[in-house]
């Protein structure tokens, strides 16, 4: 049977109409495959994301207690500021435990040191018998905030001591970056605990949160 150019005429139609229709099909399916695996794999990291989550809470509950215990050491350890304010206090305070007497006191400009960490110089007069000064000297490795003796000149006149002494107490800024919520995070380490638990038997300042000097009201000289 012979197909003249009328018949394909006609043939032709339906085949375009035919390759249409599966050419759409086609798209369509591709659409609908890439949309669902996005959406799959949306699902799976929600998934991952929660999970994650999930073991970040078990860890910070797992540290709760022990953070809860010493998280004011810390604070004061390496206080954000203050931290000149915390020395004096400590200078004060440890004096009058070794029974010495301290004068002179003169706070220094704080200086940036490159790892991030900040320091500030004190410098005062130290006396008493020779025992309690050294006694009071070496308190300043086992204080809070952290502190060196930077300078120290004694002199000696019997069993008496007097010198002159330059402390450092250094302070550091909270870390601006921090990870992000879904980053997996590990718990403290035996390093940390020991840390922590030797900062908690340090000499305490007397305040942990620095407070206005009160208000008073001055005597009226024509009353």
């Amino acid at each position: 049977m012979d197909i003249g150019n009328k018949d394909i005429k006609y043939l032709t139609k339906p085949l375009l109409i035919i390759a249409a229709i599966m050419l759409l099909i086609g798209l369509v399916a591709t659409v609908g495959y890439r949309q669902v695996s996005t959406i799959y794999a949306g699902v799976n990291e929600l998934k991952d994301n929660q999970l994650k989550l999930a073991n970040k809470l078990e860890t910070l509950e797992s540290v709760k207690d022990i953070l809860d215990e010493n998280i004011s050491f810390v604070d004061v350890a390496l206080p954000r500021k203050t931290s000149v304010l915390y020395g004096i206090s400590q200078i004060k305070k440890i004096s009058t435990i070794n029974n010495v007497s301290v004068s002179n006191l003169k706070a220094g400009s704080l200086a940036l040191e490159d790892n991030g960490i900040s320091k500030s110089s004190i410098t005062f007069e130290v006396e008493g018998e020779q025992p309690d000064v050294h006694k009071f000297l070496l308190s300043f490795y086992n204080a809070l905030p952290l502190m060196s003796v930077d300078k120290v000149k004694i002199n000696n006149s019997g069993t008496s001591a007097r010198g002159e002494v330059t402390l450092l107490v250094y302070s550091a800024n909270n870390p601006e970056k921090i990870p992000a919520v879904t980053d997996a995070i590990n718990g403290l380490s035996n390093e940390d605990i020991v840390i922590l638990t030797k900062i908690s038997g340090y000499i305490e300042p007397d305040f942990f949160e620095p407070m206005p000097s009160e208000e008073f009201k001055k005597v009226d000289p024509f009353n």
